[in-house]
């Protein structure tokens, strides 16, 4: 397919390959099979539905909390590139945009002499989180280009809140049993 040759540069695998690769083993490494192989578990906690759901619930704990605070670093980027963000707001405009979207606020007061979100490498070294998998100038939008792999040119969440369905029932009875207050 013609998108593939998009995927490696002359300086070798885009970034979006070596993080695929890396999702992709981590993926397999914690899988229950695996696990099993290695001893890890035994077989009644490999077949039991509570293993399922623990799984299940770490890789959401792992996976869904990377969604908006990916959002927020591109986003950052992006509103930087645009003149969106002066320099004279770099920090206080970083915590705005993370309370907003993640939720997360700032430990303590953080003035604009910290340049906090620096402290990932995505930042610094100007590396998008959000990967369109396609060079810049590339003849097809992203959205032509998700047609061609997957057969549909939008993204939708409902495959991923079907995923993981059993894990959003559990936690929903669990927070009306314990009267857990949430929200921001």
């Amino acid at each position: 397919m013609q998108w593939c040759i998009h995927l490696w540069t002359e300086d070798g695998a885009s970034s979006a390959i070596h993080e695929s690769i890396g999702d992709a083993i981590m993926d397999a490494a914690m899988s229950p099979q695996h696990l099993h192989r290695l001893g890890i578990i035994t077989d009644k906690e490999l077949f039991s539905n509570s293993f399922d759901q623990f799984l299940l619930l770490k890789q959401a704990l792992t996976k869904l909390p990377e969604i908006p605070f990916s959002l927020v670093m591109d986003k950052y980027r992006w509103d930087i590139f645009r003149g969106k963000i002066t320099g004279d707001k770099l920090n206080s405009a970083y915590w705005k945009m993370s309370e907003r979207i993640r939720g997360v606020v700032a430990p303590e007061q953080r003035g604009e002499e910290f340049f906090d979100a620096a402290g990932k490498f995505h930042i610094s070294d100007n590396t998008p989180y959000i990967r369109n998998m396609m060079e810049r100038g590339a003849s097809i939008t992203w959205s032509e280009a998700l047609k061609i792999v997957v057969g549909k040119g939008t993204i939708t969440t409902k495959p991923l809140l079907e995923y993981y369905k059993p894990i959003y029932r559990y936690l929903e009875n669990y927070i009306k049993l314990y009267k857990i207050p949430v929200g921001w």
